[in-house]
């Protein structure tokens, strides 16, 4: 089917001053795999070390490696929603094709409560090679809260 696996997440931050694209959606692609669930890495090295999105992308290569956003806006309610639809349809996939263990819909709250507007994303990152084919596997429970290598 020409997934190796993917990842659909949400974000709201701009570290780079471009709203819901760059280096803001790339890094988040990596770090939201592993804030949920109480610290299990959705994804880690067989030696059960979480994974950044450079380490990622130097792994496999920029053929094999795409970030997409899928929304953008300032409704929380309405990315949380596309978060919620995209995971659920792709809950037939295995374990070894997606980061997600269950359909989220805004389970993971950010830390801070914004009282303005605010731009958010769900983004969708998508790579061609297989989790076995990089050396990479689901996350476990025995990998929770492990530091990550850089």
């Amino acid at each position: 089917n020409g997934i190796g696996f993917l990842h659909v997440f949400v974000g709201n931050y701009a570290k780079d001053g471009k709203e819901w694209t760059g280096d803001a959606m790339r890094l988040e692609s990596m770090l939201s795999s592993s804030r949920c669930y109480g610290g299990r890495p959705s994804v880690v090295t067989e030696d059960g070390q979480s994974i950044s999105y450079k380490k990622l992308l130097k792994l496999v290569g920029s053929d094999n490696l795409q970030v997409l956003p899928i929304y953008t806006g300032f409704n929380p309610l309405n990315c949380d929603t596309i978060e919620k639809m995209l995971q659920t349809k792709f809950m037939g996939l295995t374990e070894e094709q997606r980061l997600k263990r269950r359909a989220g819909a805004g389970s993971c709250k950010g830390r801070r409560l914004v009282t303005t507007p605010f731009p958010y994303y769900c983004g969708l990152l998508l790579c061609k090679l297989s989790m076995s084919e990089v050396g990479l596997r689901p996350g476990t429970e025995s990998d929770r809260n492990r530091k990550r290598k850089r």
